[in-house]
């Protein structure tokens, strides 16, 4: 009998050891698992936050940046002021161009004028150039076109030399856009 006493609160024991640790498990699973799952979430988003505030701060740099040229873009067009000039003033500007091009060592065997191409806003007037020049002189006059004649373009060009240097003769063709105002004010 006094064996049977024994293995009862031995049994007592365990049950309460097994229920304790049954509690314990399910604590586990119930408030510590998820927690962790939580915290693990939490430490994820953060960092997903901090890279989007750190791309987000680029964005805003770069935006302001973009900003600013655009502003600097519109006041160097407003300072230029291109004014666009009356149809009737082609041969003045085929002038113009040539005396540019004499004065760049372009060497002009042809200049001329194809019509007038009506555009919404405007008249775009095709000129062709063909001549000879060095390597060096046709840099200087399509620079000079760019800063003298605002409304003076070059759209395609052709340079073509069996001599690599830069002082060798080349011959050169260009075809130029000149913009006309639509009205022959």
């Amino acid at each position: 009998m006094k064996r049977k006493l024994i293995s009862e609160p031995l049994f007592v024991h365990v049950a309460g050891v097994l229920a304790i640790a049954m509690i314990g498990i399910g604590g586990y699973i119930g408030c510590v698992s998820p927690a962790q799952a939580a915290q693990s979430r939490i430490g994820s988003l953060r960092a997903s936050l901090a890279a989007a505030s750190e791309e987000e701060s680029s964005l805003r740099r770069r935006q302001r940046e973009a900003e600013a040229k655009l502003r600097s873009a519109r006041e160097t067009l407003a300072s230029r002021g291109v004014t666009l000039l009356p149809l009737e003033q082609l041969n003045a500007t085929v002038d113009r161009v040539s005396r540019l091009a004499a004065d760049c060592g372009v060497v002009i065997d042809s200049l001329s004028s194809a019509a007038p191409i009506e555009e919404p806003r405007f008249r775009r007037v095709p000129l062709r150039l063909a001549g000879r020049t060095t390597t060096k002189g046709v840099a200087e006059f399509m620079r000079a076109v760019r800063e003298r004649f605002p409304d003076v373009t070059v759209r395609v060009f052709d340079m073509r030399s069996d001599v690599a240097s830069q002082h060798a003769s080349a011959s050169v063709q260009m075809e130029l856009d000149w913009y006309a105002s639509k009205s022959d004010k």
